[in-house]
């Protein structure tokens, strides 16, 4: 049973970066993603809340856009212990680990 869940979810991750490759392909569709996050995040909130939450969820930029797509396109979300980190992105993920309270 072990074996079966590790096979489906190395599928699942595999078939989320073949989808993510495929399906950001350009900028507009990296722009459609950001409008749609944020339209189900703001405005959502905004209906669902009266207004009480819109206040605490900011929007989603760019820079947050290209983050999410990077980490589907490369499977960096996936903790199987397979990703290999440069010398940098391991220091500063220690030394941020240790900043936060």
């Amino acid at each position: 049973m072990k074996n079966l869940a590790k096979i489906k979810s190395r599928l699942g991750v595999a078939l989320i970066k073949l989808g993510a490759k495929l399906y950001f392909d350009s900028e507009n569709k990296r722009d459609l993603f950001k409008h749609d996050i944020n339209k189900q995040t703001t405005i959502g909130s905004y209906a669902d809340s009266g207004d009480h939450l819109r206040g605490s969820i900011e929007p989603m930029n760019d820079y947050d856009t290209q983050s999410v797509i990077l980490s589907l396109k490369y499977g960096t979300f996936n903790n199987d212990g397979d990703v290999k980190f440069s010398k940098k992105e391991t220091y500063y993920k220690d030394v941020w680990s240790n900043q936060i309270p």
